[in-house]
């Protein structure tokens, strides 16, 4: 189950997916879930959920040349500050500390 609720995160990274919905998906509790996420991948769901988006924030900022706006936009981020905060949080700089570092 755990390698399909991957697979199902990594089709629908462009969609706000909660918990709720996975567990209702998969016909399990959350903390069912939640439980046997953890212990096959040594990370939560949502870390991992928030990993991968980071990933493709980066590939849609480099390889797509999307602004930092789109970006949180099509990640459905609830704003570019929020987007920005998470994305600093997770890789130590600003998207556009990022893009300029590595272009």
């Amino acid at each position: 189950v755990v390698g399909k609720v991957q697979i199902y995160i990594r089709h629908n990274l462009y969609r706000n997916i909660t918990l709720d919905e996975l567990a209702a998906q998969f016909h399990f509790s959350k903390s069912h879930l939640s439980h046997s996420f953890k212990e096959v991948t040594g990370c939560s769901i949502l870390r991992y959920l928030a990993d991968l988006k980071i990933a493709l924030a980066k590939e849609l900022l480099l390889k797509h040349g999307m602004r930092v706006t789109e970006t949180a936009e099509a990640l459905h981020y609830s704003g570019i500050h929020s987007f920005s905060r998470k994305f600093k949080k997770e890789t130590g700089m600003s998207p556009m500390e990022f893009i300029k570092q590595n272009k």
